[in-house]
């Protein structure tokens, strides 16, 4: 009852975060394979702490709609993340990385 803000956070992007997607911004689900994008807004302190935070630039190396997770790369490492945590985590794409 009390304190129901205290793990309400927000980003300096905020008004994209969940409702107000514009052209260039998506969720992390919409990303394709072997893009690169930068990370615009993730509130889950789990994935921040893996090194997805905002203003980091992650790669997408698995991503089939079929599947319950998405492959992601974050500097040297990578991580499976469950589709629910990639739909809160808005990316920007930043150029292809075959290039």
């Amino acid at each position: 009852m009390f304190g129901w803000l205290k793990n309400h956070r927000h980003c300096k992007n905020h008004g994209k975060c969940r409702r107000h997607i514009h052209r260039d911004h998506t969720c992390l689900t919409e990303g394709q394979e072997s893009q690169e994008y930068i990370i615009l807004c993730n509130n889950n302190r789990k994935t921040i702490e893996m090194g997805m935070y905002n203003g980091a630039v992650i790669k997408v190396l698995k991503n089939h709609p079929s599947e319950n997770s998405i492959v992601v790369g974050v500097n040297d490492s990578r991580f499976i993340l469950s589709r629910l945590l990639a739909e809160n985590i808005m990316i920007k794409s930043i150029g292809s990385g075959n290039e």
